[in-house]
């Protein structure tokens, strides 16, 4: 790039991406708060740095920063140098001429970064066009070539496509081409495999880190999974409050740290976690908490060939049990929960609550009391228009559940079980974080004593130690209650903590199933193996062993 553009190559031996002292404050209506205090750290050319820590530790924030996609009511203080020229204090035009050029992003969420009514191959092309690298069929040619380094098969079919008709990993895919297309020198990567499957996920990680060792990009990978920071980071970055607490090779912070809260962090991983055992009261009954008999159900769309989503699916909880139901997107492990929930009627097969046959609408109804359901996202399971208070009592006025004064103090009851105080009840769900509403939504699934708790990727979406909490609140509700659990999830690593059983479900079928410790140690499926494989961290731990 030209002195005109503001940002001239110096010695290949000065960082890449330089960071000094950086602060910034947002400025609302509830006041001021400082998300970053003096943050300082350096990415050379080539370098992969990860950032890591919780939710509102100052990541994204810095991403943001870096990308000049702060909102106007963000202030801001130090350096962010690109080839030692600051960003920060570069006109804007100039500073837009090196974003998306020289510096490109891979976001988190490719719904929401996609244009859902523009085919792919014109949005991949538009970064050509803006920067004025390329147009017409140069434009259309570089684009198909980035699809194809971004590992998507078929490059001129997905050019001419829409993002709803690719699959999760196909769209992260997209981004990733997007990122590359105008040859970037560094790549800020927020969060970009948190909600794949963990094969889906290695696959991408293994596509971007070729990419990046290949090309001599730098990569600012931000993280809250200390497993991908192990296995894809040359350096880590830790990061609590908005500071740095410690930073240094991968190797070193992650196996021998020497900050308190790094320990806590690494502690906190669910691999680390003793593996689940079950309750002494387990199976104490003769009549399991759930059985699960030859499950079948296909879906029809007009103009596509139908889908199997359950294929003679069977399996047993026994009372206090926890199974673990494991496998990639579109394996069938919601649909075959939404059937125990009585949210959908199988086309084949019988559900069991309690003994009895789900075969009536009056006993599904009556199962409710039995079963009730803890979803992946407490953001839109719950009401924002309803108090917590009233959302956790929400199952006790549909069912009976005593007169207000007694609901009241059941809900007060709810929240100490989960550990969160009886002031969170008069708070709405916008005043929470993911991991106090996770808690709510395991609360108001325990208003009406039920048997087995059915548990949708119940902390896929939460750091390693609001992660750590929550399992911890299941746990105690396991071994005080003799709770049920069914537990889905693509995290074997978390369903080796809360599940002694796991089902491990392909296309619609459980292809291995049996005691967690026997299958993960010695697998059978070839498929889940696979699975096994794909658990981030394993790099770091086969390097340290």
């Amino acid at each position: 790039m030209s002195a005109a553009d503001g940002v001239v190559a110096t010695s290949s031996s000065a960082p890449l991406l330089r960071v000094a002292g950086l602060s910034v404050t947002y400025r609302g209506r509830r006041g001021v708060h400082q998300a970053v205090r003096g943050v300082s750290l350096d990415v050379a050319r080539g370098e992969v740095v990860a950032l890591v820590g919780e939710s509102g530790s100052g990541k994204t924030t810095i991403g943001r920063t870096i990308l000049g996609l702060l909102p106007a009511s963000a202030e801001r203080y130090g350096a962010v140098e690109l080839d030692g020229a600051d960003l920060l204090r570069l006109p804007d035009r100039r500073r837009r001429r090196v974003l998306g050029a020289r510096i490109a992003t891979i976001p988190q969420d490719p719904l929401a970064a996609l244009n859902p009514v523009q085919r792919i191959g014109p949005q991949v092309a538009e970064v050509l066009a803006i920067h004025g690298l390329a147009s017409g069929d140069a434009a259309r040619a570089r684009a198909l070539e980035a699809l194809r380094l971004a590992g998507l098969d078929d490059a001129e079919a997905r050019y001419r496509q829409y993002p709803h008709e690719l699959s999760g990993g196909q769209r992260q895919r997209v981004l990733i081409a997007i990122a590359i297309v105008a040859g970037p020198e560094l790549i800020v990567a927020d969060e970009p495999t948190s909600a794949l499957d963990v094969t889906v996920q290695r696959r991408i990680l293994d596509h971007l880190e070729h990419l990046v060792r290949e090309t001599g990009t730098s990569l600012l990978l931000i993280t809250h999974d200390l497993g991908v920071a192990g296995d894809r980071a040359d350096r880590v970055v830790v990061l609590s409050d908005g500071e740095v607490v410690e930073q240094g090779a991968t190797g070193a912070v992650l196996e021998r740290p020497e900050q308190p809260y790094t320990r806590a962090l690494l502690e906190a991983t669910p691999d680390r976690r003793p593996p689940a055992t079950p309750p002494p009261s387990a199976g104490s009954s003769d009549s399991p908490a759930l059985e699960v008999r030859g499950l079948g159900r296909t879906f029809h769309v007009t103009g596509r060939p139908p889908v199997t989503a359950a294929d003679d699916v069977s399996f047993t909880i026994p009372r206090g049990g926890a199974l673990g139901l494991v496998g990639e997107s579109g394996s069938g492990k919601t649909t075959t929960a939404r059937i125990v929930l009585g949210l959908l009627r199988p086309d084949a097969g019988e559900v069991l609550v309690d003994g009895r046959v789900q075969d009536s609408p009056a006993e599904i109804r009556r199962a409710r009391r039995f079963v009730q359901p803890v979803f992946q996202d407490p953001y839109s399971s719950l009401s924002p228009h309803q108090s917590i208070a009233s959302s956790i009592a929400e199952p006790l006025r549909a069912l009976g559940g005593g007169n207000r004064a007694e609901r009241r103090a059941r809900v007060a009851e709810l929240l100490d079980r989960v550990h969160l105080p009886a002031s969170v009840g008069r708070r709405r769900p916008t005043e929470l974080s993911g991991g106090q509403l996770q808690r709510v939504a395991i609360a108001r699934a325990l208003a009406i004593h039920p048997r087995l708790v059915v548990c949708d990727e119940p902390v896929s979406s939460l750091d390693v130690s609001v992660q750590a909490r929550v399992l911890d609140v299941l746990a105690e509700l396991r071994e005080q209650d003799g709770l049920a659990l069914l537990f889905i999830s693509h995290d074997l690593a978390v369903v080796r903590a809360v599940c002694e059983d796991v089902a491990i479900m392909r296309a619609g079928r459980i292809v291995e199933q049996g005691r967690t410790l026997d299958v993960f140690a010695s697998p059978a499926s070839p498929y889940t193996a696979e699975l096994l494989a794909a658990i981030p961290g394993r790099r770091t731990a086969a390097a340290v062993a």
